[in-house]
């Protein structure tokens, strides 16, 4: 609105353009962008959790970086990662100085902090 003190309605309409001769990418190839979801598709959850050839120490890192909050871990499994510090803490320093999830995938505060910075950019139209 031009106005903001009068009365009235913003809408705004989306159009995505595409290129037809473009293939588009389906859901079904794409791996899940959410941490949560991300967990649960590597590891699995509750009695099916395991982190199979992962070194304890790297699962660790992602604990410590919440890829993991939302995963139902078993306490056996947990004792298994948390007495299993093998790597001296010189390189454990060095991998949790780096983002040990992918790239591409975001946890919900990332997220949240690019939805509102989109929707502030948005208010300015």
């Amino acid at each position: 609105l031009k106005d903001p003190t009068k009365p009235g309605h913003c809408r705004v309409i989306k159009l995505w353009l595409v290129d037809p001769h473009q293939r588009i990418i389906s859901t079904a190839n794409v791996s899940p962008q959410r941490t949560d979801w991300w967990a649960e598709a590597v590891f699995g959850r509750g009695s099916r959790f395991s982190i199979g050839t992962m070194p304890p120490e790297l699962f660790q890192v992602l604990v410590e970086q919440g890829a993991t909050a939302k995963l139902d871990i078993p306490q056996k499994e947990w004792d298994k990662i948390r007495f299993a510090n093998r790597l001296p803490a010189e390189i454990m320093n060095m991998v949790r100085s780096h983002r040990a999830v992918p790239r591409g995938i975001m946890t919900q505060d990332e997220a949240r902090k690019y939805f509102l910075m989109i929707s502030e950019e948005r208010r300015q139209f």
